[in-house]
């Protein structure tokens, strides 16, 4: 199951990390690791994949 506050959490990082001159290594990076540790929805992984850097 999902932790609901950490989803929260993660979306409030890849939303600071957007106004970052390194948003989209640091938020490929985040991505990455969560994709690897398998806490994202399918739905998730398609939509960040097709904004890859």
């Amino acid at each position: 199951m999902l932790n609901v506050s950490a989803v929260g959490t993660i979306e409030k990082m890849l939303v600071v990390m957007s106004t970052t001159q390194h948003c989209a290594v640091d938020a490929f990076q985040i991505y990455m690791e969560l994709e690897s540790s398998a806490i994202m929805p399918k739905e998730t992984h398609v939509s960040i994949s097709t904004h890859r850097p």
